[in-house]
């Protein structure tokens, strides 16, 4: 069944201050505290070094959106307790309990990664959702490299009782900040000299987790993002490779120019990614409200245009019955040039019929949905499924290079052309219902479909999957999927601007809002391809009746589990034959 993504919530009582500090009484101690902005609770855990001021370049950002509270554990900053047994899992539950707080959004550095994970475990029903920065997991354990640098790290101060040595030792650590990160090294430098305890705390440790979350990372529920730096200790990249292969659909954000610290040294990029990650439809929605433009939207429509009188050339191959169903195997005349391969499918009965068009992924071709839409075709709707210019005959160019500007255009109009004179076939066929049309379109066909919206007015209806709503925010992202990586590492930075302004025109985003007609959308929470930021713009961006629908699955799994939903969708907006 598809799952409709969860808004986060916590309880923060009736109309809390916006900001402010306090302590919480603890058994043998108080837990000095800090908190700012309203809404939804987000929890900051500090790592084992710094104090909770670790946060300072994040509260500001993340306090204009959610009522932020970040304290100093047991040992640092300005608590206050005395050599006696705790448990940092409990310490925790006191600071939710004494300002209200029933659910939290945990933020965890390092070992305050490690606490908010097994805090989710301990108590899954206070953690809406977790971003772990460079954590640890409880019962994975450490190499001797890692312990051999803390060590090294701690001799002036055991040897000789210089504070001053470690601080400097730790501030310029190489895998906590990289060399270059001078305003990040400062920041450390200066956070450890107002707090220094930490370096040497002599109290007990935490009691351990009831269970270690090594062997129950597959028990978390809730979303998760993971982060951390190019440059991190060799250990934090393992454990948060463990973390990443045991919680399905962990998202994993690798941050470049940064250490251990990268919330630190990366600040504007750690913080856009988090938020993203924590309010998708609400950033998708302030970006489309920005990057919509109605004289681009005019430009590419100019560009899709096309001559609806000209002789559809069409030519039938062969003809296959399955059951009462007629699949014609044809091609038709693209106006863009060059024959466009396709399966008519008709129902054995009469009209008038319902029709519906269909693009497949970018792996795929028109046998994709051929047996869906046969099925389909029993209810008693007539589809046209087409080959899409990238993988026709023609599409294979010798010697043809990746972000090919010229091409890429070229190939990406026909598609969107070739789509409208699809649905000129149908029309023109007897006994099909001009008035009762769909689009269906997986991937490269939901990102050919959000361009089509724009300029195809006959649908009274859209199904996309899992596409892209913008081809030149994917590509020129600072974070996305290995997408637009590949696009910004083999390609020189003037190709890049001239490959995004080229293709800017079709975009579908500028598209989406022009119609009126109903969509379904459909994506994958373990997308490896579109993010949820992605996935949010379509439903930002459409202006006619939505549905919006979340399976767990990944990419290519979406076709198979969303066809029931799909179908039934269908069969609504068509008037199909209903369900037996």
């Amino acid at each position: 069944m598809w799952i409709v993504l969860a808004v986060l919530s916590a309880a923060i009582g009736p109309h809390p201050p916006h900001h402010g500090s306090g302590l919480v009484a603890v058994p043998g101690g108080a837990l000095y505290y800090q908190f700012e902005g309203a809404g939804p609770a987000v929890v900051f855990l500090h790592d084992g070094l710094l104090d909770q001021t670790t946060w300072d370049h994040q509260i500001p950002a993340f306090a204009r959106f959610f009522r932020t509270v970040r304290y100093d554990r047991r040992g640092f900053g300005r608590s206050k307790t005395t050599a006696t047994e705790f448990s940092d899992l409990d310490d925790l539950t006191a600071v939710l309990d004494s300002l209200a707080i029933s659910r939290a959004i945990l933020v965890g550095c390092s070992s305050g990664g490690g606490l908010a994970l097994d805090f989710a475990l301990a108590h899954p029903e206070r953690v809406t959702s977790l971003v772990l920065v460079g954590p640890v997991v409880s019962g994975f354990g450490y190499t001797e490299h890692f312990r051999r640098r803390g060590y090294r790290n701690h001799r002036g101060l055991f040897e000789r009782s210089d504070t001053a040595a470690a601080i400097d030792a730790w501030a310029t650590d190489p895998w906590l900040t990289l060399p270059g990160n001078i305003a990040a090294r400062r920041f450390l430098r200066a956070g450890l000299t107002r707090h220094p305890a930490s370096l040497s705390w002599g109290g007990p440790s935490s009691r351990p987790p009831p269970r270690e979350a090594i062997g129950h990372l597959g028990e978390v529920r809730v979303p998760v993002l993971l982060v951390v730096g190019e440059g991190d200790i060799p250990d934090v990249h393992a454990h948060v490779g463990v973390i990443a292969a045991g919680i399905p659909g962990a998202e994993r954000e690798v941050i470049g120019g940064a250490g251990h610290l990268a919330h630190i040294e990366r600040p504007a990029i750690f913080n856009r990614r988090v938020l993203a990650f924590l309010r998708p439809a609400e950033e998708a929605r302030d970006w489309v409200r920005v990057a919509v433009n109605q004289g681009v939207a005019a430009r590419g429509a100019a560009l899709l245009g096309y001559d609806p009188s000209a002789p559809l050339g069409i030519r039938e191959s062969a003809t296959e019955t399955r059951g009462s169903v007629r699949v014609t195997d044809l091609t038709y005349q693209s106006p863009k040039g060059g024959p466009v391969p396709a399966y008519l499918v008709e129902p054995g009965t009469s009209g008038p019929h319902p029709g519906v068009v269909w693009v497949h992924h970018g792996q795929g071709d028109r046998k994709t949905f051929l047996e869906e839409a046969i099925k389909l075709a029993g209810r008693g709707a007539v589809s046209l499924l087409i080959d899409a210019p990238d993988v026709r005959p023609s599409a294979s160019v010798p010697g043809r290079r990746p972000w090919d500007r010229v091409v890429d255009l070229r190939e990406r109009i026909q598609g969107v052309v070739d789509v409208r004179r699809a649905f000129d076939l149908l029309v023109a066929r007897p006994g099909v219902d001009s008035s009762r049309l769909a689009y269906v379109g997986y991937s490269l066909g939901a990102t050919i479909g959000a361009t089509l919206v724009g300029v195809e007015s006959r649908p009274r209806g859209f199904v996309l999957m899992a596409g892209f709503p913008a081809l030149t925010h994917v590509y020129g992202a600072e974070h996305h999927t290995r997408t637009s990586m590949a696009f910004q590492s083999l390609l020189p930075p003037a190709d890049q601007l001239a490959w995004l302004r080229a293709m800017a025109p079709i975009d579908g985003v500028h598209q989406l809002g022009r119609s009126r007609a109903a969509f379904l959308l459909q994506f994958a929470n373990r997308d490896e391809y579109v993010s949820r930021f992605d996935a949010e713009v379509f439903g930002a961006a459409v202006n006619g009746p939505g549905e919006t629908q979340w399976y767990d699955t990944d990419h290519f799994g979406l076709g198979a589990v969303s066809e029931t939903a799909r179908t039934d969708w269908l069969i609504r907006l068509l008037g199909l034959a209903p369900r037996s």
